[in-house]
């Protein structure tokens, strides 16, 4: 890798570069907003917590296929990339008679004890936004993920295009990066780079604040579209500053990604159980499979999200809805497709967990872990110090709240949690590595990718309770 390729300078034209770069990604993902919902009023919060979400996805799936034609990222590209989603949104403001409007947040009406929460819940996101901002400025790497795993594909995608394969996806001295990991998080910041104009340890960190405040937004505008602002203040708090996730929020891997894509998945999926609403399925399967090109995790769950789709159109008995499930399955198979068929082609680690855990013989002859694995993994559920409050908070709101077992979306989002946990369970039972290095290791980041399941589901049980609910204009 030649020197004039990465420096570690920072001026005004390198900021500027990065600022638009992020513009870029969020003016494409509300071109895809616009396109997959009727022109009207949304949440404030909502239109660019999930533009930027889809928009990293988009920019970073352009790149890969661009990179699979045999053309690494470039300022042409990004400048395509630009022109598509203003003529994306041209054509929906003339065809749909306008687009995606902010709402504008009404003034608080009164201040009770559920408001001082919310207050002091403000107060903790803030406090968990300024630790994040913090960690840009510290120097370029210091997390382990990050040099050798995400960082180091990234400088891979930047400098050279994936056709021919590059020999590092190869090279078994290399195999400590995992030459099979998904390639969205590293084509993501390549892309920064590219507008920028070289690869900059520092400079990728414009991402992380965008990424953590889009998540945020994402959890507060779900929850509020059924609980009041004060309530959507509290869950949205208990879920992103849990100590893992915000912790993880300030490093270069893609472990907040992941979790920003998998909980527009969910919230898309739930909307469109409840709500019905057009485009949001298709937007769900798009989220799901940006979920899958960010990590393994994402990957092993999006045929959970597929089922759970297919059963909430089943269980409509609506021809529409099996009309909008199949046409969320080809967003997810012409997404996700040209992926699995490279990955294919690339060495399998001695992890290797589809292998080990589609081997009978392999499990059976691990199960023994299982009881130690139990205690360990679903015992740092209470673990303060890494996981925070949620799964207590989860588990008391489920049991005050247990009319909400009576909500078939309720049990969807339970069973995927389930089933959830059990793959991670299931990775531990059969992994190559000591049980006792590897359960405190990544327990807490494992957590923190399910705990968008959690903080949806504490909203729905509080819904059947006597929580005071939406029934003022505050937003």
């Amino acid at each position: 890798m030649s020197e004039q390729a990465i420096s570690y300078s920072t001026d005004f034209h390198d900021l500027l570069c990065g600022g638009l770069y992020t513009a870029l990604i969020f003016l494409t993902g509300y071109a895809v907003l616009c396109t997959a919902f009727k022109a009207g009023v949304r949440h404030w919060l909502e239109i660019p917590g999930f533009s930027f979400a889809a928009g990293a996805g988009v920019v970073s799936l352009v790149l890969f296929f661009a990179s699979l034609a045999g053309a690494k990222p470039s300022r042409l590209i990004l400048f395509c990339v630009g022109i598509a989603a203003v003529t994306l949104l041209i054509f929906n403001w003339r065809k749909k008679g306008g687009l995606l409007q902010p709402s504008v947040p009404a003034p608080r009406r009164k201040f009770d004890a559920l408001a001082l929460l919310s207050m002091v819940s403000v107060s903790v996101l803030l406090l968990a936004v300024c630790n994040v901002s913090a960690r840009a400025g510290w120097p370029p790497l210091y997390n382990i993920d990050s040099f050798a795993i995400w960082m180091f594909k990234a400088k891979w995608v930047f400098i050279q295009p994936l056709r021919p394969i590059p020999p590092e996806f190869h090279d078994l001295i290399l195999s400590y990066s995992h030459q099979d990991y998904p390639l969205s998080f590293p084509f993501l910041v390549a892309g920064l780079c590219t507008a920028v104009g070289r690869f900059d340890e520092r400079l990728i960190k414009i991402l992380f604040l965008p990424i953590y405040l889009s998540l945020i937004a994402v959890m507060y505008s779900v929850i509020r579209r059924i609980h009041r602002r004060a309530t959507a203040l509290i869950i949205a708090a208990i879920f992103a500053t849990a100590p893992t996730l915000a912790q993880n929020a300030g490093f270069a891997v893609a472990e907040t990604p992941l979790i920003l894509a998998y909980t527009c998945a969910l919230a898309m999926l739930l909307r469109w159980m409840e709500a019905g609403e057009n485009g949001c399925l298709p937007l769900a399967g798009l989220f799901a499979t940006m979920a899958a090109f960010t990590k393994n995790e994402g990957l092993a769950l999006l045929p959970v999200l597929c089922v759970a789709a297919l059963i909430g159109a089943v269980a409509s008995q609506n021809h529409q809805r099996f009309k909008q499930a199949f046409a969320a399955a080809c967003v997810c198979g012409v997404a996700i497709g040209p992926w699995l068929v490279f990955r294919a082609q690339l060495p399998k680690t001695h992890e290797d967990y589809g292998g080990k855990l589609t081997s009978v013989s392999t499990v059976l002859h691990n199960l023994p872990r299982l009881k130690y694995v139990l205690g360990e993994f679903l015992g740092r559920c209470f673990n303060l110090r890494s996981a925070g409050l949620i799964w207590v908070v989860l588990i008391v709101v489920a049991g005050v709240g247990w009319r909400g077992f009576g909500r078939r979306t309720v049990w969807v989002l339970w069973s995927i949690l389930a089933v959830q946990l059990m793959f991670y369970v299931g990775t531990f039972v059969v992994t190559p590595w000591k049980l006792e290095e590897l359960v405190p290791m990544i327990s807490g980041k494992l957590l923190a990718q399910a705990s968008p399941v959690a903080a949806l589901l504490i909203g729905m049980h509080l819904r059947s309770t006597r929580w005071p609910v939406v029934g003022d204009s505050e937003n």
